[in-house]
């Protein structure tokens, strides 16, 4: 069946199913009611089924009939959504993301360029925070943060998730306090962001539960961290994910093998943002990116 009588009669079918009148539809297509039937009639025979109960002058759909009626309507809800997209990429508009800092360093920000070539007059507000963001009094579009689990009350996407192993300078395999075995990080300080709960996470999976670090530094911001543990300041429990480049030039070292998978990066945004073609645009892009 060519595809243009294909459109022609799926288009007659979705405007008769919403009159259940033949010239109605026909008034609202500019065409003759002979033409309208004739349409439906040509979709009926290619799919091998009717569409319409047809009694006395009066119709009412057939079990096929509300089942192609659900996915036209589906449809002309996509091509509806993409006539909006195109709209969006035609006028000037921005979308703000929040974003963890070691996120935005090793994973978005190489990432960016092909979204300014792909969506060049869709402008990002990259803004780096470590907090999970409150959607009800931010400015913010989405936001991509660290958590233990999948963050409640706001649609979330996993596109990273977390191994954290210990990170440290080669210096400090020697020394006098030299790191032979992991119950030796408690003659370190240790480096967090928020509290000490993930070492304690990983001190239990590396067997040695009762270590206490002699020190303890916290610091927000990931690539603060990571500087500090190259510095020789310090083990920090980081992303093996996000530390190749130290790990591979050797300003840091993963000296125990041990690692612990703790939740990971995810893309939060509430449900209301996907309707809003700049942002939805960021979000599908993302998710392409992620591989999701």
């Amino acid at each position: 069946m060519d595809h243009r009588i294909r459109l022609h009669g799926l288009r007659a079918f979705a405007v008769a199913a919403s009159h259940l009148n033949f010239t109605r539809a026909a008034e609202d297509l500019g065409v003759s009611q002979s033409a309208v039937s004739h349409q439906i009639q040509q979709l009926e025979q290619h799919i091998g089924t009717q569409l319409f109960h047809r009694r006395n002058r009066k119709l009412a759909l057939t079990e096929a009939g509300h089942v192609l009626l659900s996915e036209v309507r589906k449809g002309f809800w996509h091509f509806s959504r993409g006539l909006d997209d195109l709209e969006a990429l035609s006028t000037s508009g921005a979308v703000r993301v929040d974003v963890t800092p070691r996120f935005a360093l090793k994973w978005l920000a190489p990432r960016l360029s092909d979204f300014s070539h792909t969506f060049s007059s869709i402008k990002l507000k990259v803004h780096q925070s470590t907090k999970t963001t409150d959607f009800s009094t931010s400015d913010a579009d989405v936001s991509i943060e660290w958590h233990l689990v999948e963050p409640p009350d706001r649609i979330s996407h996993l596109l990273l998730p977390a191994r954290l192993s210990p990170i440290c300078s080669p210096d400090l395999l020697s020394g006098a306090n030299p790191l032979r075995k992991p119950s030796d990080i408690g003659n370190h300080t240790v480096l967090f962001e928020r509290d000490g709960t993930t070492w304690s996470k990983w001190f239990e999976v590396a067997g040695c539960p009762s270590v206490t670090p002699a020190e303890g530094v916290a610091i927000d911001d990931g690539n603060i961290r990571v500087q500090a543990a190259i510095n020789g300041q310090g083990i920090d429990l980081g992303s093996l994910e996000l530390l190749t480049d130290e790990l591979a030039s050797g300003r840091l070292i993963q000296p125990f093998g041990t690692i612990l998978e703790a939740g990971g990066y995810y893309l939060t945004y509430p449900a209301e943002t996907f309707d809003r073609p700049r942002p939805r645009l960021f979000i599908e892009w993302l998710l392409h990116e992620a591989g999701i």
